[in-house]
């Protein structure tokens, strides 16, 4: 058995899930894998491989052995946790469990990291950094409902309304209502209701006792946070100098960000746009809020380096064998990589909010 077969297995173990449903989850072909796993082929493709690795949230160079020690992100419960260390695992261990509970009685709940990625473009909207098309709004909305009950729940845990009765709660909240277009308003309370529950400025808890930084409204305009939560991230003039490929690599200036976990704090920078690319959702002199990590999602927007000289901000699409970088502004043509020519791109970071210039 080779030792990156022996990862795969380790990985499943640990994020106590079937080779089987890792494949069917990941998009691998069970066959391949058993072959590998029997030595009757001696290597996986670079698709797969990154299929893999993007399915954990773990670096090629960890799977192939290249580095020993990497950090794992469950695709399950989206709990991370460094690999080979007996404390993180048993820390992974009972979020997990207390997680397909939370799944199995609210149903409608999804991994952190997803649900938080959920929320992003929705909350963006309602706040007015970011615009959207008017056929975008709805759907973006329901999304960010979907991902704050998922926030939600796992922070409250007890007691917790169901999504369709959550989802009343905070349409029925002013905010809402005055945020969001009549039509589109009008729409999601046909489907859900609103009914008065959660203060406005809320997440959950008639109390107040769980608060959204997103949303609070007292004072008006201004947002009481934990000061030991908001953190100054460093911002770069470009993807290139944020990621250590242009000789001048000088920060130029700090952001402060609300960021509760200490772990994304560490893997956070921002950096500021130049071009028009991604227009209409990234503007010339937009600053991205960016998270390290060596694999996104298909269809995600992530700092992209090519050729290990040119840090690009871009949506990535993975195919078997290529991957294509895409710009939102139509007058950009995709570019596709294909068979050996993949190795020229290496994800560097996620996209996680988009910082309109005021």
């Amino acid at each position: 058995m080779s030792d990156l077969y022996k990862k795969v297995l380790y990985l499943t173990e640990e994020c106590r899930i079937t080779v089987t449903e890792m494949c069917k989850q990941a998009g691998v072909t069970r066959s391949i894998i058993s072959e590998f796993g029997a030595g009757r082929t001696k290597r996986l493709s670079t698709g797969t491989l990154m299929k893999i690795c993007e399915f954990f949230g773990v670096t090629t160079d960890y799977l192939t052995g290249l580095k020993s020690n990497d950090t794992i992100r469950c695709p399950i419960c989206g709990f991370t946790f460094p690999t080979n260390d007996e404390q993180g695992s048993l820390a992974h261990s009972e979020y997990h469990i207390s997680f397909e509970r939370m799944k199995n009685e609210y149903k409608k709940i999804y991994p952190l990291y997803e649900a938080e990625d959920m929320s992003a473009e929705g909350i963006g909207f309602l706040e007015g950094k970011i615009s959207l098309p008017k056929d975008l709004v709805f759907d973006t909305v329901e999304q960010m409902l979907k991902g704050l009950f998922s926030q939600s729940v796992m922070a409250k845990s007890e007691g917790h309304p169901q999504f369709e009765e959550y989802a009343a709660m905070l349409l029925a909240q002013p905010r809402f209502k005055k945020a969001l277009p009549r039509a589109d308003y009008k729409k999601l309370c046909d489907i859900y209701g609103a009914t008065k529950g959660i203060e406005d400025g809320n997440l959950f808890d008639k109390t107040g006792q769980i608060q959204s930084p997103v949303f609070a409204t007292q004072p008006e305009n201004v947002t009481l946070l934990p000061n030991n939560k908001v953190r100054l991230i460093p911002l770069y003039e470009s993807a290139s100098a944020g990621f250590g490929v242009t000789a001048n690599s000088t920060i130029i200036d700090y952001m402060p960000l609300f960021i509760t976990s200490d772990f994304e704090a560490e893997s956070t920078m921002c950096i500021k746009v130049k071009g028009n690319s991604m227009y209409p959702k990234i503007e010339d002199g937009d600053i991205v809020q960016v998270v390290k990590t060596p694999t996104v999602d298909s269809g995600k927007i992530a700092v992209v380096l090519l050729d290990e000289d040119e840090g690009l901000i871009k949506r990535v699409v993975y195919g078997e064998d290529w991957i294509e970088l895409q710009s939102i502004n139509p007058e950009y043509a995709p570019r596709r990589f294909e068979g050996a020519e993949v190795q020229r791109i290496r994800v560097v970071g996620l996209v996680k909010k988009i910082i309109k210039e005021c």
